[in-house]
């Protein structure tokens, strides 16, 4: 959901760090941060679990997201046919094209293999970041208020061909 339609726009933000650091999983918008908060608590809610459990399952997921987004070689060994690691999710933030849709995992990696959207090789160490999206260059304010401001800009004048995650053929998963 995250990474098609309109939501991507929101979502980019998260994607377009371009060095991937331990904070890199806190470069959300607000939209994108909202939504995914009320997909995850909804269900647990529904099955009953109790709020500390709740609170103690996002202290875990939020502690493990500061790992794997941090900028470190790490493959975790025979461990990645079960966890995600480091280099497996620098996968998922690419912005190489033949990358992208792969390595959805968040905490385990054998829902992409199930999937179909592995891409296994952990020898690649490829650039981050999204195409036509860069932040860095206006400085921390600036910067700030740009990403606030342009999901809804790129919402209101329609996605341009180069932040837009729309399928493509050489991307799915093969039938």
């Amino acid at each position: 959901m995250r990474h098609r339609g309109n939501f991507w726009h929101f979502h980019a933000i998260h994607h377009s760090q371009r060095d991937l650091n331990q904070f890199t999983d806190l470069r959300l918008h607000f939209v994108d941060l909202l939504v995914a908060y009320t997909v995850l608590t909804i269900p647990m809610f529904a099955l009953q679990i109790a709020p500390a459990s709740i609170l103690a399952i996002g202290f875990l997921m939020a502690a493990y997201a500061r790992f794997v987004h941090s900028n470190v070689r790490a493959t975790l060994g025979p461990f990645g046919y079960i966890f995600v690691s480091p280099q497996f999710h620098r996968i998922h933030h690419s912005i190489e094209a033949r990358h992208q849709d792969r390595n959805f995992g968040n905490i385990f990696s054998f829902w992409d293999r199930f999937f179909g959207t592995l891409h296994g090789a952990t020898d690649e160490y490829p650039e981050t970041g999204v195409a036509g999206i860069d932040y860095s260059t206006t400085g921390l304010f600036g910067g700030m208020a740009r990403q606030l401001i342009d999901p809804f800009a790129r919402l209101m004048n329609g996605s341009s061909a180069s932040t837009d995650r729309a399928p493509r053929e050489d991307r799915l998963p093969a039938d």
